[in-house]
């Protein structure tokens, strides 16, 4: 009878652990299971925020230069800390409704992890927002790791680790590493954040790599549960769970082709979260063993972590544009390319510069010339055609903010015809001086459908133009963006209201602080640092004198485009000028090349009088030649 009511003990007590363990991962499961769906319905629909909050970026490994929007890491970092917010009575819920013994030890656990993780996730955000140093981002995840070694100081405080095998005739069976195994933990914290970000840039490499160590945990955990410390596996399987779902629902819209951009969120969020079960599940060295190829990278990269080599901002593949695929997998060094016979940069190459930047193209003599790509360590991107190191032809430009330019270039600056598309979704299409909108173009406002088209003059509306609204049109000029003097308000072609504009001063606008200028209608003042607005406190005012029908010689005069006077010719530009006039091929590369300034002494009298008519011949060689 004793034996059969030992059995009987012993399978309640078997049955009640089976139940205690299984139950809380089950809803756990159910909970990451509702968190997928949910991340996965929630990601697009957030997308077009984050561009507005010009939180997107270009993707280098893509033909086209679409916006990509970026950080939104967040967005699963915020699902999976609400579905383990929601999660947390579960735990704990026989102590909550039977009145049993509370266990504070365990609910500090958990609520340490979730302030340690809420705070890189936080922190990572930032990290996208700011920009901020690497010494930012070694200090942060060490900053947030002190809530962690604290409850493992207070619960537990073990800093006994068994010594491998081979080194137990030297260390013993086990050695007591004491503050150093504390030191070991944070710097676990930083390594594993820090890892994850050095290992990406690849469409789908951070949230992947991620997930595949998290399974690898998971996996661990569940094998584990079998053993004395169950309850530490348990306690890791509540974070992996829900990780390992909203992680699946991030990598669905982050594969190539990308959707969306992870961003130094998720790479912050995905360390801490590591590190978390790592430190309290008590298998920090185990976990560990799960990054060993980014243990391999990291010490690949040490020597350009400490700047020993070039490191460039993206270690990637070269990107083919023409194949649309991934040639040489080598890491860019200083230059990779041809050279003349003096040793010169020439014909096709690929360099790296030392301020960060990169360029891919054709070289002359050691300058850019040609169709090339430059790709600005801030982001900022040139494609197109190259002049004697200068952006000079067709090409195309994009900006961090997300602006971007698609036209005519002179000597480094937007000079021609061209299109811009501004952050806020405005476009300018027409003639640009020296980067600033000069001539007779467009300009078309996102937010009320109207258009402007008329005369510019370095940036501002001068001269005369038309203001096009939805259901009528103003003919008039305009001087510093202001309508003013006598105009013309045209009725679907069919009535003329005559009049004139008057600008009058508003004393609404004058407060200490105001500016001398600000943003025109429909963009901020951050759109463009070129952007010229009209004078604050000059409000234009209608005054109406009489109406007519419609009839076109009654209307003001139309906007014509001005002449553009380019700058002065270089010495560079008269010599290729000579040698296509005169038959010698410009940059055959195949003659010993001649002393500039002999060639000018031998061609000069050959110039002729129209090679620039608004410049003099002999003052445009001395000037430049000096």
């Amino acid at each position: 009878m004793a034996a059969a009511s030992d059995t009987t003990n012993d399978s309640d007590l078997l049955s009640g652990k089976m139940w205690k363990m299984s139950c809380p991962i089950l809803v756990n499961a159910t909970m990451s299971f509702c968190a997928y769906k949910l991340t996965v319905k929630l990601i697009p629909k957030v997308k077009d925020m984050f561009i507005k909050a010009n939180l997107f970026g270009i993707d280098m490994s893509k033909r086209t230069s679409d916006k990509v929007p970026e950080a939104l890491g967040v967005v699963s970092g915020c699902m999976f800390l609400i579905t383990l917010f929601l999660f947390i009575p579960v735990p704990f819920g026989t102590s909550i409704f039977h009145s049993a013994d509370f266990p504070h030890d365990k609910f500090v656990e958990l609520i340490a992890a979730l302030l340690s993780i809420c705070c890189m996730l936080l922190l990572g955000f930032a990290d996208d927002v700011l920009d901020l140093r690497w010494r930012h981002k070694l200090l942060l995840p060490t900053i947030a790791s002190l809530p962690l070694l604290m409850v493992y100081y207070v619960n537990f405080n073990s800093t006994t680790i068994i010594v491998p095998k081979p080194l137990r005739e030297v260390f013993g069976f086990s050695l007591n590493l004491g503050i150093l195994y504390y030191v070991y933990m944070g710097m676990l914290a930083v390594f594993c954040t820090n890892a994850i970000n050095i290992l990406a840039g690849v469409n789908g490499l951070e949230a992947g790599q991620s997930i595949v160590i998290a399974v690898s945990i998971a996996t661990f955990n569940f094998i584990e549960l079998s053993g004395d410390l169950w309850e530490a596996h348990q306690f890791s399987l509540y974070f992996m769970l829900p990780y390992i779902a909203t992680s699946l629902a991030l990598l669905k819209h982050n594969w190539y082709p990308s959707k969306v951009f992870v961003g130094d969120t998720f790479c912050y969020l995905s360390g801490m979260t590591f590190a978390v079960v790592g430190i309290l599940g008590h298998f920090s060295k185990t976990a560990l063993l799960f990054f060993i190829p980014q243990v391999f990278n990291f010490l690949y990269s040490l020597p350009q972590l400490f700047h020993f080599v070039p490191c460039p901002r993206h270690r990637l593949p070269k990107f083919n544009s023409k194949s649309d695929n991934f040639d040489n997998p080598t890491l860019l060094k200083e230059y990779e390319g041809g050279r003349d016979e003096n040793g010169n940069r020439h014909g096709f190459g690929s360099a790296l510069l030392p301020n960060g930047d990169i360029y891919e193209g054709n070289y002359y003599r050691g300058m850019r010339h040609g169709k090339g790509m430059y790709c600005f360590r801030n982001g900022a991107r040139y494609e197109g055609e190259w002049r004697k190191g200068l952006k000079h032809g067709q090409g195309e430009a994009t900006y961090p903010d997300g602006s971007r330019y698609v036209g005519d270039w002179w000597k480094d600056f937007r000079q021609g015809f061209g299109t811009y598309h501004y952050p806020n979704g405005d476009t300018y299409e027409g003639a640009w001086y020296k980067h600033e909108r000069h001539g007779l173009g467009s300009y078309n406002y996102s937010d009320s459908g109207v258009k402007h088209m008329g005369m510019w003059n370095m940036g501002r509306m001068d001269g005369a133009g038309q203001q096009i609204y939805p259901s009528y049109v103003y003919h008039g000029k305009f001087a510093k963006n202001l309508p003013i003097g006598p105009g013309v308000f045209s009725f679907d072609l069919k009535y003329l209201q005559h009049g004139y504009y008057v600008n009058m001063k508003d004393p609404a606008f004058d407060y200490i602080g105001a500016d001398d200028e600000h943003a025109l209608p429909g963009q901020t003042s951050t759109d463009s640092e070129l952007d010229k607005g009209a004078p604050r406190g000059i409000v234009p005012v209608w005054r109406a004198r009489y109406v007519t029908e419609y009839k076109p010689e009654l209307m003001p005069p139309e906007p014509a485009p001005i002449p553009l006077i380019q700058s002065e010719l270089s010495l560079l530009d008269i010599i290729e000028y000579l040698e296509k006039q005169y038959g010698r091929q410009a940059y055959a590369g195949e003659e010993e090349e001649e002393d500039e300034e002999w060639k000018v002494k031998r061609l000069v009298d050959k110039v002729p009088e129209q090679l620039d008519p608004a410049v003099p011949r002999d003052s445009a060689i001395t000037e430049n030649t000096v």
